[in-house]
Formats: structure tokens, sequence, C-alpha cells
């Protein structure tokens, strides 16, 4: 980010989870936004990726295996294309500008990928399910409002008619609520139109990742799955 000319930055670190780096920037292109973006995320998944195909280097400590796993499952998680992570800011580089429903496509696939994995893996994660279902309604509540304003976006003397716009469709939520919505028109997260070749190589790059992750750690799985069932040790 300093390469690429922000200021005024500062991060917000959570041991064992990330940070959060924010800062401010008169004007960027996509493709450094998403070369930004995929930093984050993408260096903490090849290690988990490279590892998870390694089995045999991680099998002599569990602080090892532990931190494998967090790093692969932190940042496979980091890149869905969930509005406030990695994945979502690079769907919306990459289509929103493009496609205003590409966010709400998306959050509906990351919905039902996640409810078919949990259901495969006999996870109780269904946590995750009820948060991805709550962002699924937030999109198409802000589609909505999408489709039912004519006016132009940012200028500040409409500020009053997007709110009571956001009555009109929401109903009597809280403030917090309908300023999220209107926020959501007020200042839309693309500001610059992402080129085809853009759009294609950041979303292919997006698809990349989500198979190898995938690919990865199903292989994982069946090689610990098949070495429970010859030792008869419970090692998953």
């Amino acid at each position: 980010m300093r390469l690429f000319g922000y200021r005024n930055m500062s991060m917000f670190f959570v041991p064992m989870l990330g940070a959060l780096v924010t800062g401010s920037i008169k004007d960027i292109s996509v493709r450094k936004q998403a070369l930004i973006l995929f930093a984050g995320p993408v260096p903490g998944l090849l290690f988990g990726i490279w590892f998870l195909n390694h089995p045999y280097s991680i099998e002599s400590s569990e602080y090892l295996r532990i931190a494998v796993l967090m790093a692969f499952f932190l940042n496979v998680f980091n890149l869905l294309p969930l509005g406030p992570l990695d994945g979502g800011r690079l769907v919306e580089i990459s289509l929103l500008s493009r496609w205003p429903y590409a966010m709400f496509v998306f959050a509906v696939l990351s919905l039902v990928a996640i409810t078919a994995l949990i259901v495969w893996l006999h996870s109780t994660s269904w946590l995750i399910v009820l948060f991805l279902l709550l962002y699924v309604r937030g999109q198409w509540n802000v589609l909505r409002m999408r489709g039912a304003w004519k006016g132009e976006m940012g200028r500040d003397e409409d500020l009053p008619a997007l709110f009571k716009l956001a009555r009109g469709k929401l109903g009597n939520k809280p403030f917090d609520r309908q300023y999220y919505f209107v926020k959501a028109l007020f200042k839309p997260p693309v500001r610059v139109k992402a080129q085809p070749r853009e759009t294609f190589a950041i979303l292919g790059a997006l698809l990349l990742l989500w198979g190898a992750s995938g690919y990865s750690f199903y292989q994982w799985r069946q090689r610990w799955t098949h070495g429970i069932s010859s030792t008869g040790i419970y090692r998953l």
C-alpha cells in the first residue's frame, strides 16, 4: 500500500487471526487494488497448501500442524466472495462495476458451497451458514434499493431522499441498519471500472486458488482418513 501511494495508514492486529490495514488514496487502478488484496491472504494460503501436500513434514509436530491448518482455513475463508473479506473486495473491483448483481450471485453460490461442504464433512459449523444467510439478505436489500434509486450517486443533497427510500424499502429498521444500506448507494465500493482482461485475470486467480485449496484439503483428508483406518488411531 505504501508502494502504491497510500497515506494515513494504520493497522489493527489480532494475534493468530490477522490484521486489518486501512489507508487513504485519491485514485488507484484495479490492477494495483487486486495486488494489494491478494498480498494479504495468498502467502499464508500457499504456505498451508504446500504443507498439506507434504504431510510428512508436519507429522512430527502437533504445533506445526495446528499452525498449518490455521493458515490454510483462515486464508481460504478470507478469499470467500463476501463483502467484508478480501475475496469479496476482489469480486467487487472485478465484477461489481460491470454487473451490479455479481455480489448477490456470488453470495448465494458461497452459501450453497459452504452448506454442502459442512454437510459433507459432518461439521457443526452452522454459525458460518447463518452469517452467510444474513449477508445474502443484506445484499438483496442493497439491490432492492439500487433498483429503486433513479438519481446519481455520491451527492450530499440526495442523502435525505436516500434515507427516505431506505425507510420505505426496509421498514422501521434501526438507524445503523438504514445507514449501512444508504452508504452502499452513496459511496459505492467500486469507483474505477475494470477492463475485461483485469476481470478475467482476477477471477481466474481466485478460481485457481479456490480449486488448489479444495484439492489440497481433499487429498490431505484422504491421507489422514486412510491413516486412521489402517492404524485404528483417531488423528484428524
